[in-house]
């Protein structure tokens, strides 16, 4: 059953109440469900549990929620703590999972929380995600742990065993709208992927198209983080030991632009993936398509190849995926992959 992230609340604000609260939650869902804005309202909730009783007209209330952070990092804090991928390869490695390990190994006071949120959690491999075991298994006194992830499906079995999931309804559509620019992207690698023969020159240019709208997207994700840091440099400019505090932030700023230009990335990928993925289906009389909009594409591939073909052809795309994220130049990894995914012959 899918939950809102209000009725999602609800709930783990009951549990809270009866003392019946997990130790371990994964928080599953589509891209925009609200996976990190539950995880926040949940730090903010415990938070406010923690907080000291406030005296009333009849005596002591209960303290309400703390005010909700704007982002997973303004979350974080002692007792807050986040892992997410942030590097290049875009993988949570071992280090990141024993340095939070130790984090919630530390005491706290009786009243409050612990918390550990590892977002996307898909990305932390076999490696860091049997080290996460141990945590898990043996979860430290007075901890909560959030795995947030959009594909549970790539995550351990052992670790799937051992948290409760809850699954957020809604999100976005993977579908841009005609005004995005991934709907250019889309338009013109379909029309590559149902031409006849289709050429070298063919898979420059589709590759060339890819690395125009992410880098259209890149300019929109600097502008927005960039122009947030001035305004926060601005407002910091006299206080005092400010220099040192900007200089933490401009790194932190630097890290969310490299995270949130990745996501755009791989969500590219994705849609070249469900394009594929509805020429397939379509192969084999299924209705369901992730990308509505271009059913005609899909019908002219499903029609003018076999299964296999399109198999393969969706492969090439997964192997871009992992391509990326190594220390292959971008647009290097780009020209070689649409070389397979257009079929084109060596």
């Amino acid at each position: 059953m899918a939950f809102t992230v209000d009725q999602a609340l609800a709930s783990l604000r009951t549990a809270l109440a009866g003392g019946r609260l997990a130790h371990a939650y994964l928080v599953t869902g589509s891209a925009g469900a609200g996976k990190e804005e539950l995880a926040r309202r949940v730090a903010a909730m415990l938070k406010g549990h923690a907080a000291p009783a406030v005296v009333g007209l009849f005596g002591d209330e209960p303290a309400g929620d703390s005010d909700v952070a704007e982002s997973l990092e303004d979350a974080a804090s002692d007792l807050v703590h986040l892992v997410r991928p942030v590097s290049k390869s875009r993988r949570i490695t071992v280090n990141e999972i024993h340095t939070l390990e130790k984090k919630l190994r530390v005491s706290c006071g009786n009243a409050e929380t612990k918390i550990a949120i590892v977002a996307e959690a898909d990305r932390m491999g076999v490696e860091s995600s049997n080290a996460f075991l141990k945590t898990l298994e043996e979860p430290p006194a007075r901890s909560l742990i959030l795995l947030l992830t959009s594909r549970p499906e790539l995550l351990l079995d052992t670790i799937l065993s051992r948290c409760i999931q809850i699954e957020l309804i809604g999100g976005r559509p993977l579908e841009p709208s005609e005004t995005d620019p991934e709907s250019r992207l889309l338009d013109g690698v379909g029309e590559a992927l149902v031409a006849e023969h289709a050429t070298v020159r063919d898979a420059l240019l589709a590759a060339r198209l890819t690395q125009e709208v992410l880098a259209e997207r890149k300019a929109e994700i600097e502008t927005l983080h960039q122009t947030a840091y001035k305004e926060e440099e601005k407002r910091l400019k006299n206080a005092t030991d400010a220099g040192a505090y900007l200089e933490k932030r401009e790194k932190q700023v630097a890290a969310r632009i490299q995270s949130d230009y990745l996501k755009v990335r791989e969500s590219v990928i994705q849609m070249l993936i469900a394009l594929l993925g509805d020429a397939v289906r379509a192969k084999a009389g299924g209705l369901r398509r992730a990308l509505p909009r271009y059913s005609s594409v899909t019908a002219k591939l499903a029609d003018s190849h076999t299964l296999a073909e399109l198999e393969q052809r969706m492969q090439a795309v997964e192997r871009l995926g992992e391509l990326a994220n190594t220390n292959v130049q971008e647009s290097l990894a780009f020209e070689a992959s649409f070389l397979d995914i257009l079929g084109v012959a060596k």
